[in-house]
């Protein structure tokens, strides 16, 4: 699992005030996808419905990218899909060196 980045500035951001709460709302889930997928910014299309998509793109919020989207400045506010698989990785290489460190100290 991976925690989706959203400014607690966001739903006052001169991009999003302008837009219908149904827009606003796709722009959360087309970060949740592209968080949870590890697709970089990339949503395909069918994730969001045309309209909420127009109106990403129509805010800049968004590009239009092999039929579906691509959003803005995906880097700049979230770490790569290499960089999430290599923390995981990491982070259960050191899980496994702790357990096998720690075997039976822990159990009744």
């Amino acid at each position: 699992m991976a925690w989706a980045r959203i400014d607690d500035g966001m739903p006052w951001h001169p991009k999003i005030i302008g837009l219908a709460v149904e827009s606003r709302w796709a722009y959360v889930v087309a970060i949740c996808y592209a968080t949870r997928y590890l697709t970089n910014g990339a949503v395909p299309p069918g994730v969001l419905d045309n309209a909420a998509a127009d109106d990403l793109i129509k805010a800049g919020l968004a590009d239009r990218w092999h039929g579906g989207l691509l959003i803005h400045d995906w880097h700049d506010w979230n770490p790569t899909a290499t960089e999430v698989r290599e923390r995981r990785q990491a982070a259960a290489e050191r899980q496994r060196k702790w357990r096998r460190d720690h075997r039976g100290r822990y159990e009744p």
